[in-house]
């Protein structure tokens, strides 16, 4: 009797047990779908109770590369189909890309992008946080740009909006935006700024488009006419492979014409090797060798500059495997036309072909920036640097290189920096570098870049 009380307790037991972890799995699985919204029905309900914006019309499509998504303080991986609600927060890692679906339209964010969804009354609107969106509605709608505290809304349109610290650029490419109350139509471009600088309105350069901006712009084109057409952007796309290509070409001739010259060095050792110090396939792109600064910010220690090994070449040879690379090359060529309004003194600086450094390649390792190899390459090749933290839009910024300064060949004098042919829009210590990119710092004389054509005209 007592062995069969024992048996029914038992599988009384493993019967509960067997329930409760069927409720917990329950339960998880519950949870898991309501946070990934696999039980969303036919709308959104907004917090104030109003039936708004249909939920499978806001979703999020044609995600590239990696991207997030937080929810109720949640965060895991975003997907292509995925249903958005309010308060969802989107995050674009390095070298993705996500569109978002509106009722009529979308808004697509770049790489290194963060927005905040909101679902209400009025319908969708995204508060962009920092990065880069591109919005093209058929419909009223209002982007938030989060750190000025500013709007920027559209009856319809295309436009779009880049948020780096501090400050905010708003390109217009269809119809108007109102944009911090300021009017803002086609072809033309607006600078804002949380110091309570004013606003400026210009006309939108070609040359102001980034990659994601070209590729946005020239699908808009199929279905909208735009500012620009494709056929420019064609155009602008094989000038920029052309300085591509140029600029690794003239690394390559700085790359052998080291080789040759170490080559010679070593020959005269007659075989004994050669010093630390030696001009080698530097990172420097043959720089080494030439006197001047440490590269630290403002000194200008003595010496012989530049350093010697070949970093690719090394790991290469090694079986190593390579870290990214991108080439790095400063001008200052723009002066040579501006010589009579060079400040007393500095023509000294200035070289006889304007090249400070050549193309040159450097290696670097995720997560660094322009500001970065910058540096490194000063700092290999023996070429002043000086530089400042600005707090107030959360960069560095560069005063001099090679003793040459903002305002000594005129009042809108100073250096810039272009990626890949174009120029950013925001500070050299927010633009993370990748594999293969080229960086060319240029000195302009005039209308703060309009001599290079460079951002806004």
């Amino acid at each position: 009797m007592k062995t069969g009380t024992k048996t029914a307790k038992k599988t009384a037991f493993n019967v509960i047990m067997a329930v409760a972890a069927a409720v917990i799995v329950i339960g998880a699985v519950m949870i898991a779908g309501s946070l990934q919204g696999w039980f969303d029905g036919g709308g959104q309900t907004a917090q104030g109770g109003t039936a708004a914006v249909a939920a499978e019309a806001v979703t999020a499509e044609n995600k590239t590369g990696s991207a997030n998504i937080e929810r109720e303080g949640i965060a895991y991986s975003l997907e292509d189909g995925t249903k958005l609600r309010d308060g969802d927060i989107i995050e674009t890692l390095n070298g993705s890309s996500v569109e978002l679906a509106l009722p009529a339209g979308a808004v697509s964010l770049n790489q290194n992008t963060e927005a905040v969804v909101r679902i209400g009354e009025d319908g969708f609107s995204i508060e962009l946080t920092n990065g880069e969106a591109f919005v093209n509605t058929d419909g009223a709608f209002t982007l938030r740009l989060a750190e000025l505290e500013t709007d920027v809304t559209a009856a319809s349109g295309v436009f779009s909006a880049s948020a780096p610290a501090g400050s905010a650029n708003v390109y217009v490419y269809e119809n108007s935006v109102s944009a911090g109350g300021i009017e803002v139509s086609a072809g033309q471009a607006v600078s804002l700024y949380a110091d309570g600088q004013a606003p400026s309105v210009a006309a939108l350069s070609l040359a102001a488009l980034n990659d994601f901006d070209i590729g946005q712009v020239r699908a808009a084109n199929e279905t909208k006419t735009l500012c620009f057409t494709n056929g420019e952007l064609d155009a602008l796309a094989a000038e920029r492979e052309e300085q591509l290509r140029s600029a690794l070409k003239q690394q390559q001739a700085e790359q052998e014409k080291a080789q040759q010259i170490e080559e010679q060095r070593q020959n005269n050792q007659n075989g004994t090797g050669g010093s630390a110090s030696g001009t080698g396939s530097s990172a420097a792109g043959g720089a080494s060798g030439s006197t001047g600064g440490s590269g630290s910010s403002g000194g200008a220690s003595g010496g012989t500059g530049g350093s010697g090994s070949s970093g690719n070449a090394g790991n290469a040879d090694a079986g190593l495997p390579a870290n990214p690379t991108c080439t790095i090359a400063i001008r200052c060529n723009t002066i040579l036309d501006h010589m009579e309004d060079l400040a007393e003194g500095k023509n000294k600086y200035v070289p006889a072909n304007g090249t400070i450094l050549a193309a040159s390649t450097l290696e670097f390792s995720e997560g660094e920036t322009v500001f970065d190899v910058l540096k490194r390459a000063c700092s290999l090749a023996g070429i002043q640097l000086e530089y400042s933290w600005t707090p107030m839009y959360n960069s560095y910024y560069v005063e001099g290189i090679g003793n040459l300064y903002e305002f000594d060949c005129g009042n809108q004098s100073g250096w810039m920096y272009q990626v890949n042919g174009w120029y950013p829009n925001y500070g050299c210590s927010e633009y993370k570098v990748q594999n293969g990119d080229s960086i060319v710092w240029n000195y302009t004389c005039e209308g703060y870049g309009a001599d290079l054509g460079a951002g806004m005209s």
